[in-house]
């Protein structure tokens, strides 16, 4: 398990990354909030929610679009979905092809 501050700085730095990629989105497409570790991106079929989980050290993805919930989990650096194993950014670009399409 990691220290609490090495998995905040990880998963801090993905909701950084994430939260970037909508500074050069049309707010009228999508709008991105982040505040105190948790983002929410609304688009126009719904509403997305990345948040931390300190006490298990994962990151949590809840998207009221598909009515679905991922649980990402830190392996090797790769934040690894539990269900599926897809890897964080293959997720993140499928995601965005649904919220800017």
């Amino acid at each position: 398990m990691l220290s609490e501050r090495v998995y905040r700085e990880k998963v801090n730095a993905v909701l950084s990354d994430v939260e970037k990629l909508f500074c050069a989105i049309d707010p009228d497409v999508a709008e991105c909030t982040l505040s105190q570790g948790t983002l929410r991106i609304e688009y126009a079929a719904g509403t997305c929610i990345l948040s931390q989980q300190p006490s298990i050290q994962e990151l949590w993805v809840a998207v009221s679009a598909k009515a679905a919930g991922y649980h990402f989990y830190l392996d090797n650096d790769q934040w690894i979905e539990k269900r599926t194993h897809k890897e964080f950014s293959i997720f993140w670009q499928e995601m965005m092809k649904d919220i800017i399409t």
